[in-house]
């Protein structure tokens, strides 16, 4: 008789446990928060001169992209949503020449070096120097999350900046707003 309580309880637990999981699981997931403030002229600046070192180590700026359609992501190798992202960007890369997508690694130098060499992208990646997480404030990032997009335009003004994942129907809108 105790056995068949017990049992009793045992399923009732599991069922309880399945149902708060299945509308846990089930609602819909919640939009990432924006980034904000706007950021200013002199933040857009300072992306442009910060230092980047490509998977090589060789050091470059983002200044080499002036004048065309920009597309900034900030992504490390331990960020699930990055690395989901990344095919993406890849993708419209491709679809998009005209726009320029540069993804900026926050993380080590032999973690950045490790990922690249195992893993093929049609735009170039790159690791932020140390003031690369001060800069993500200035350009909106108060967070300090990632992924953390700025998109600008040719002219260099940003158009929009997001904290968290783009979906493909959400890039290509922002591509638009670029042309």
């Amino acid at each position: 008789m105790r056995q068949r309580w017990l049992l009793l309880g045992a399923a009732t637990l599991l069922a309880l446990t399945a149902f708060f999981a299945g509308l846990f699981l089930s609602r819909p997931a919640q939009p990432p928060l924006p980034a904000s403030p706007p950021p200013s002229r002199a933040a857009v600046e300072r992306l442009f001169a910060a230092s980047l070192f490509d998977a090589a180590g060789k050091e470059t700026t983002l200044a080499r992209w002036r004048g065309k359609p920009l597309i900034v992501n900030f992504w490390a190798t331990w960020c699930p949503p990055c690395l989901e992202e990344m095919p993406l960007f890849s993708r419209l890369q491709e679809r998009h020449p005209e726009v320029q997508f540069v993804g900026i690694a926050i993380d080590t130098p032999e973690n950045v070096e490790a990922f690249a060499a195992s893993h093929r992208f049609s735009y170039p990646l790159a690791r932020g120097s140390e003031g690369v997480m001060s800069l993500m404030t200035d350009l909106g990032n108060g967070r300090g999350g990632l992924p953390f997009t700025v998109a600008m335009d040719a002219a260099g003004q940003v158009r929009h900046i997001r904290l968290g994942a783009l979906s493909e129907s959400e890039a290509e809108r922002l591509i638009a707003s670029l042309k």
